[in-house]
């Protein structure tokens, strides 16, 4: 009785994080950030996630176009709560104001990459994506590391299911666990204290701040308004364990070739 009664005053939100701790908890204890002790370590880090900054970037245009309208002739939206939500993050995600310069957060985060490691997989990826390339062909490309397919993979099977979802895994595989994976990074000595790593620990610090304080809050209200019965709550639930599982097998990929590297 005191169980059942428990879960009642639970609200969705709650029950969705209840749910999701024990992946929260493997991201938070993985082993991949101790593990990054060098340059090297961190370029093999980047060049896999990388991908999932771009990946990133589909989440939210999914959600942009089916929250808000973004075909002519405008129509209102059903949610304009929803709309304002999606539209705040949009704004910052493609043009944020970093160190004095507009800037996506992929565009800053490559640009990162790029004065570390100048000849990189997603130089090559990007000219495919300007020719047009369908989603599915471009994270089949030799240029995305193996390791990182799979992930890709996931995120383009969420975006093409119900919206629920889509919210659910952009909220709580991304948005809301991000800045404490993100601050794991920051930590190591090795980073913070390297000045070729400033662009990147910037990187890094940007969306702590903004994801920590701002993104995670806004993300999460969205996912609210959405859920509206125990369908919803489901699917929010399962979509949102496939996107953590999808990132605790990229973690572990980079980690195994991370650890490769010192054989």
């Amino acid at each position: 009785m005191d169980r059942i009664g428990h879960t009642v005053l639970m609200t969705k939100i709650d029950r969705i994080k209840v749910s999701l701790e024990s992946l929260h908890q493997q991201l938070r204890t993985h082993r991949l950030y101790a593990a990054i002790k060098t340059l090297d370590d961190l370029i093999i880090f980047m060049s896999h996630h990388v991908f999932s900054v771009w990946d990133f970037m589909n989440l939210l245009k999914t959600l942009q176009s089916q929250i808000t309208c973004t075909t002519i002739p405008w129509k209102p939206v059903l949610y304009p709560e929803n709309a304002r939500l999606i539209n705040a993050i949009v704004l910052e995600e493609e043009s944020d104001v970093i160190d004095g310069k507009v800037t996506s957060h992929f565009g800053f985060y490559l640009s990162a990459l790029n004065a570390l490691q100048p000849d990189n997989g997603i130089k090559e990826f990007l000219v495919h994506l300007d020719l047009g390339n369908s989603y599915s062909d471009l994270i089949a490309l030799p240029y995305v590391p193996t390791g990182a397919r799979p992930f890709l993979e996931t995120t383009y099977k969420i975006i093409q299911g119900p919206l629920i979802g889509v919210a659910s895994a952009f909220t709580y595989g991304r948005e809301s666990i991000i800045p404490t994976l993100f601050q794991q990074i920051v930590n190591q000595a090795e980073v913070i204290q390297n000045p070729q790593l400033k662009k990147f620990v910037d990187y890094l610090e940007r969306h702590i701040e903004l994801d920590g304080d701002v993104h995670s809050k806004l993300a999460e209200q969205m996912v609210e308004n959405l859920c509206q019965t125990e369908d919803d709550l489901l699917i929010a639930i399962e979509t949102a364990k496939e996107a953590l599982e999808a990132r605790i097998a990229l973690w572990d990929q980079i980690l195994l070739q991370i650890e490769a590297r010192l054989i």
